[in-house]
């Protein structure tokens, strides 16, 4: 038994081009490391991103103007292609959708915190909610400006022969 066992770890040590003796040593006199501090933060930093993805996805099913505000974003991402919108134009949807995004998602959290916090009518609860909805409609209506700023005249330029 012995020898078979020596045999099948002679020819493998010999297909990976290692003597069995360095390869004895190696495994018995290196002291293990701890995993590095930037692997174990890489993780931590991949698994934030998930934690994330998740939360903007448990938004986008309890909350109705979310789903409107991704219609509105598809609509938006499909006529700037349709448009060949130039670059610096797409910057500045990209930042409009962005803020109206981070906005609705604020205005979500704030939402649960205060139904957790306060789940009775509170005068201070009822004005966080607005002020938070009011965040959201000042960046829905900026949104609106960049989106006329922007698309109107290479629409307008397009449609014009139609007419």
């Amino acid at each position: 038994m012995v020898r078979a066992a020596t045999r099948c770890i002679s020819a493998f040590c010999a297909r990976s081009g290692t003597s069995c003796v360095s390869r004895y040593f190696a495994s018995t006199t290196a002291v293990a490391k701890p995993p590095s501090r930037h692997r174990a933060r890489w993780r931590h930093e991949v698994a934030s991103f998930g934690y994330a993805l998740q939360g903007i996805g448990e938004a986008l099913k309890s909350e109705p103007h979310l789903r409107f505000h991704a219609l509105a974003t598809a609509a938006a991402v499909a006529l700037g292609a349709w448009l060949q919108l130039p670059r610096y134009d797409w910057a500045l949807v990209a930042l409009a959708i962005g803020a109206v995004w981070t906005a609705e998602l604020m205005n979500t959290a704030v939402e649960s915190i205060v139904d957790l916090v306060s789940p009775d009518f509170h005068a201070l609860a009822g004005r966080a909610k607005d002020v938070a909805a009011g965040a959201v409609l000042l960046a829905s209506l900026a949104a609106v400006v960049v989106g006329l700023l922007v698309f109107g005249p290479p629409l307008w330029a397009k449609l014009l022969p139609l007419l």
